[in-house]
Protein backbone atom coordinates (compact mmCIF):
# COMPACT_ATOMS: atom_id res chain seq x y z
CA UNK A 1 0.00 0.00 0.00
CA UNK A 2 3.08 2.57 0.67
CA UNK A 3 4.41 1.30 -2.55
CA UNK A 4 1.38 2.33 -3.93
CA UNK A 5 0.93 5.76 -2.38
CA UNK A 6 4.51 6.53 -3.33
CA UNK A 7 4.02 5.95 -7.20
CA UNK A 8 0.75 8.20 -7.55
CA UNK A 9 2.35 11.00 -5.21
CA UNK A 10 5.70 10.41 -8.01
CA UNK A 11 3.16 10.45 -10.87
CA UNK A 12 1.14 13.53 -9.58
CA UNK A 13 4.52 15.61 -9.30
CA UNK A 14 5.66 14.02 -12.86
CA UNK A 15 2.08 15.11 -14.34
CA UNK A 16 2.46 18.81 -12.73
CA UNK A 17 6.09 19.24 -13.68
CA UNK A 18 4.93 18.38 -17.64
CA UNK A 19 2.41 20.10 -17.14
CA UNK A 20 4.09 23.54 -15.99
CA UNK A 21 6.48 22.80 -18.29
CA UNK A 22 3.40 22.86 -21.40
CA UNK A 23 2.50 26.16 -19.82
CA UNK A 24 5.99 28.16 -19.84
CA UNK A 25 6.54 26.98 -23.46
CA UNK A 26 3.00 27.96 -24.66
CA UNK A 27 3.99 31.28 -22.88
CA UNK A 28 6.99 31.19 -24.63
CA UNK A 29 5.62 31.06 -27.65
CA UNK A 30 3.11 33.87 -27.24
CA UNK A 31 5.61 36.28 -25.98
CA UNK A 32 7.93 35.52 -28.85
CA UNK A 33 4.89 37.56 -31.23
CA UNK A 34 3.75 39.71 -28.49
CA UNK A 35 4.29 43.55 -29.17
CA UNK A 36 3.10 46.86 -28.85
CA UNK A 37 2.51 49.56 -32.43
CA UNK A 38 1.82 52.94 -32.31
CA UNK A 39 0.37 53.93 -35.78
CA UNK A 40 0.44 56.86 -37.47
CA UNK A 41 -2.59 58.70 -35.89
CA UNK A 42 -1.23 57.81 -32.52
CA UNK A 43 -3.19 54.62 -32.08
CA UNK A 44 -1.93 51.82 -30.04
CA UNK A 45 -2.46 48.22 -31.38
CA UNK A 46 -1.20 45.27 -28.63
CA UNK A 47 -1.23 42.12 -30.51
CA UNK A 48 0.04 38.32 -30.15
CA UNK A 49 0.52 36.82 -33.10
CA UNK A 50 0.90 37.32 -36.83
CA UNK A 51 -1.88 38.50 -38.77
CA UNK A 52 -3.45 36.26 -41.82
CA UNK A 53 -6.39 37.89 -42.82
CA UNK A 54 -5.88 41.10 -44.10
CA UNK A 55 -8.02 43.90 -46.09
CA UNK A 56 -5.85 47.12 -47.66
CA UNK A 57 -7.63 50.11 -48.29
CA UNK A 58 -4.56 51.71 -50.01
CA UNK A 59 -2.61 50.63 -53.13
CA UNK A 60 0.42 51.14 -51.90
CA UNK A 61 0.15 48.90 -48.99
CA UNK A 62 -1.01 46.10 -51.52
CA UNK A 63 1.59 46.46 -52.95
CA UNK A 64 4.17 46.32 -50.38
CA UNK A 65 2.34 43.23 -49.07
CA UNK A 66 2.53 41.28 -52.05
CA UNK A 67 6.36 42.54 -52.18
CA UNK A 68 6.30 40.65 -49.21
CA UNK A 69 4.73 37.28 -50.59
CA UNK A 70 1.45 37.88 -48.62
CA UNK A 71 -1.15 37.07 -51.18
CA UNK A 72 -2.95 34.56 -50.17
CA UNK A 73 -3.64 36.30 -46.72
CA UNK A 74 -4.60 39.40 -48.76
CA UNK A 75 -8.31 39.01 -48.39
CA UNK A 76 -9.52 42.18 -49.34
CA UNK A 77 -8.51 45.47 -51.52
CA UNK A 78 -8.96 48.86 -51.83
CA UNK A 79 -10.86 49.90 -55.27
CA UNK A 80 -8.07 51.23 -57.18
CA UNK A 81 -5.37 48.61 -56.37
CA UNK A 82 -4.86 47.07 -60.32
CA UNK A 83 -2.40 44.02 -60.01
CA UNK A 84 -3.03 41.48 -62.28
CA UNK A 85 -2.16 38.94 -59.42
CA UNK A 86 -5.75 40.84 -57.27
CA UNK A 87 -7.79 40.01 -60.36
CA UNK A 88 -10.95 38.82 -58.68
CA UNK A 89 -10.21 39.54 -54.98
CA UNK A 90 -13.07 41.05 -52.95
CA UNK A 91 -12.89 45.03 -53.65
CA UNK A 92 -13.45 47.66 -50.51
CA UNK A 93 -14.17 51.21 -49.80
CA UNK A 94 -14.10 53.24 -46.52
CA UNK A 95 -17.65 54.15 -47.90
CA UNK A 96 -18.94 50.85 -47.42
CA UNK A 97 -20.67 50.11 -44.49
CA UNK A 98 -18.86 48.60 -41.38
CA UNK A 99 -21.31 45.36 -42.19
CA UNK A 100 -19.85 44.14 -45.26
CA UNK A 101 -16.02 44.43 -43.75
CA UNK A 102 -17.48 42.53 -40.84
CA UNK A 103 -18.83 39.52 -43.18
CA UNK A 104 -15.09 39.29 -44.95
CA UNK A 105 -13.26 38.35 -41.27
CA UNK A 106 -10.69 39.95 -41.42
CA UNK A 107 -7.96 40.39 -38.42
CA UNK A 108 -6.52 43.40 -39.66
CA UNK A 109 -7.22 46.41 -41.98
CA UNK A 110 -4.36 48.44 -42.97
CA UNK A 111 -5.87 52.17 -43.51
CA UNK A 112 -3.93 55.62 -43.55
CA UNK A 113 -4.77 59.14 -42.12
CA UNK A 114 -7.27 60.34 -44.85
CA UNK A 115 -9.31 57.41 -43.95
CA UNK A 116 -9.10 58.08 -40.29
CA UNK A 117 -9.83 61.36 -40.74
CA UNK A 118 -12.55 61.24 -43.03
CA UNK A 119 -14.48 58.17 -41.61
CA UNK A 120 -13.80 58.15 -38.18
CA UNK A 121 -17.09 56.37 -37.00
CA UNK A 122 -16.38 53.71 -39.97
CA UNK A 123 -13.06 53.26 -38.56
CA UNK A 124 -14.43 53.18 -34.79
CA UNK A 125 -17.28 50.56 -35.33
CA UNK A 126 -15.12 48.62 -37.02
CA UNK A 127 -12.35 48.70 -33.87
CA UNK A 128 -15.98 47.45 -31.28
CA UNK A 129 -16.49 44.67 -33.47
CA UNK A 130 -12.84 43.55 -32.57
CA UNK A 131 -10.95 44.13 -35.70
CA UNK A 132 -7.48 45.45 -35.81
CA UNK A 133 -6.93 48.78 -37.48
CA UNK A 134 -3.48 50.19 -38.45
CA UNK A 135 -2.58 53.27 -40.05
CA UNK A 136 0.31 53.72 -41.46
CA UNK A 137 1.69 56.48 -44.27
CA UNK A 138 5.55 56.74 -44.31
CA UNK A 139 6.44 60.89 -45.68
CA UNK A 140 10.42 60.58 -45.28
CA UNK A 141 12.88 57.83 -46.22
CA UNK A 142 13.36 56.53 -42.79
CA UNK A 143 9.74 56.24 -42.11
CA UNK A 144 9.75 54.80 -45.04
CA UNK A 145 12.08 51.58 -43.87
CA UNK A 146 10.59 51.58 -40.49
CA UNK A 147 7.02 51.53 -42.26
CA UNK A 148 8.32 48.13 -44.36
CA UNK A 149 9.55 46.69 -41.18
CA UNK A 150 6.45 47.58 -39.32
CA UNK A 151 4.74 45.67 -41.73
CA UNK A 152 6.90 42.39 -41.79
CA UNK A 153 6.51 42.09 -37.89
CA UNK A 154 2.43 42.63 -38.14
CA UNK A 155 2.46 40.17 -41.11
CA UNK A 156 4.93 37.48 -39.39
CA UNK A 157 7.27 38.25 -42.66
CA UNK A 158 10.26 40.56 -40.79
CA UNK A 159 13.26 38.95 -42.89
CA UNK A 160 11.40 39.70 -46.14
CA UNK A 161 11.09 42.95 -44.45
CA UNK A 162 14.51 43.04 -43.81
CA UNK A 163 15.51 42.01 -47.19
CA UNK A 164 13.32 44.49 -49.04
CA UNK A 165 14.97 47.04 -47.02
CA UNK A 166 18.31 45.82 -47.80
CA UNK A 167 17.84 45.28 -51.59
CA UNK A 168 16.17 48.74 -51.95
CA UNK A 169 19.30 50.53 -50.55
CA UNK A 170 21.44 48.17 -52.83
CA UNK A 171 19.44 49.50 -55.79
CA UNK A 172 19.37 53.35 -54.76
CA UNK A 173 23.33 53.18 -54.77
CA UNK A 174 24.05 51.59 -57.87
CA UNK A 175 21.36 54.36 -59.35
CA UNK A 176 23.01 57.39 -57.46
CA UNK A 177 26.24 55.77 -59.28
CA UNK A 178 25.21 55.94 -62.75
CA UNK A 179 23.94 59.31 -62.21
CA UNK A 180 26.89 61.00 -60.90
CA UNK A 181 28.59 59.20 -64.16
CA UNK A 182 26.27 61.96 -65.61
CA UNK A 183 27.94 65.97 -65.45
CA UNK A 184 25.22 67.81 -63.29
CA UNK A 185 24.30 70.63 -66.46
CA UNK A 186 22.88 67.52 -68.64
CA UNK A 187 20.60 65.97 -65.80
CA UNK A 188 17.21 66.05 -66.56
CA UNK A 189 15.36 69.15 -64.79
CA UNK A 190 12.16 68.01 -63.15
CA UNK A 191 8.88 69.63 -62.14
CA UNK A 192 6.61 67.35 -59.82
CA UNK A 193 3.00 68.67 -59.46
CA UNK A 194 1.22 67.17 -56.69
CA UNK A 195 -1.73 69.19 -55.51
CA UNK A 196 -5.01 68.52 -57.84
CA UNK A 197 -5.95 72.38 -57.61
CA UNK A 198 -2.52 74.16 -56.62
CA UNK A 199 0.64 74.92 -58.45
CA UNK A 200 2.71 73.31 -55.61
CA UNK A 201 6.55 71.63 -55.49
CA UNK A 202 7.59 69.61 -52.74
CA UNK A 203 10.41 70.30 -50.59
CA UNK A 204 13.71 68.81 -50.88
CA UNK A 205 12.90 66.33 -48.02
CA UNK A 206 9.29 64.26 -48.50
CA UNK A 207 9.96 60.87 -49.63
CA UNK A 208 8.16 61.91 -53.11
CA UNK A 209 11.47 63.77 -53.98
CA UNK A 210 13.50 61.35 -53.07
CA UNK A 211 13.54 59.59 -56.40
CA UNK A 212 13.27 62.59 -58.47
CA UNK A 213 16.88 63.72 -56.53
CA UNK A 214 18.37 60.48 -57.08
CA UNK A 215 17.62 60.33 -61.03
CA UNK A 216 17.77 63.70 -61.97
CA UNK A 217 19.71 65.56 -58.98
CA UNK A 218 17.75 69.25 -59.47
CA UNK A 219 14.81 69.85 -57.98
CA UNK A 220 12.83 73.03 -60.04
CA UNK A 221 11.56 76.16 -58.30
CA UNK A 222 8.02 76.60 -58.48
CA UNK A 223 8.29 79.58 -60.80
CA UNK A 224 9.95 78.05 -63.90
CA UNK A 225 11.99 80.31 -66.58
CA UNK A 226 10.75 80.59 -69.82
CA UNK A 227 12.40 78.52 -72.29
CA UNK A 228 14.09 75.62 -70.10
CA UNK A 229 11.18 72.99 -69.91
CA UNK A 230 12.03 70.56 -67.42
CA UNK A 231 11.20 66.43 -68.10
CA UNK A 232 7.89 65.34 -66.71
CA UNK A 233 8.40 62.35 -65.09
CA UNK A 234 5.93 59.36 -64.99
CA UNK A 235 3.20 60.14 -61.64
CA UNK A 236 1.17 57.58 -59.71
CA UNK A 237 -2.19 56.88 -60.77
CA UNK A 238 -3.65 59.30 -57.47
CA UNK A 239 -1.20 62.03 -58.68
CA UNK A 240 -2.60 64.81 -60.92
CA UNK A 241 -0.19 66.83 -63.23
CA UNK A 242 -1.44 70.02 -64.41
CA UNK A 243 0.29 71.58 -67.39
CA UNK A 244 2.22 74.62 -65.79
CA UNK A 245 0.99 78.05 -67.47
CA UNK A 246 4.47 78.89 -68.54
CA UNK A 247 5.33 75.23 -69.44
CA UNK A 248 3.26 74.60 -72.81
CA UNK A 249 5.68 71.51 -73.79
CA UNK A 250 4.82 69.80 -70.57
CA UNK A 251 2.66 66.91 -70.69
CA UNK A 252 1.43 64.31 -67.47
CA UNK A 253 1.94 60.99 -68.60
CA UNK A 254 -1.52 59.89 -66.49
CA UNK A 255 -3.84 62.76 -65.15
CA UNK A 256 -6.30 61.72 -63.28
Amino acid sequence: MTILLSFYGLLKKTLCRLLLALLIAGSGYHLAFAATLVDQDGQTLPYGVPFKRIISLYPAHTENLLGLGLDQELIGIAAGDEAPVLLGRAQFSANDTPEKFIAAKPDLILIRPMISQAHPQLVNQLKEAGIAIVSLQPTTIDEMFSYWQTLGELTGRAGESAAMIQRFKSELTVIQQDRDRVPVDKRPRVYFESIHAKMKTFPLHPLQCLFWRVLAGLMLPPMLRPGTPPILLPTARNVFCPVPPRLTSILPSKAR
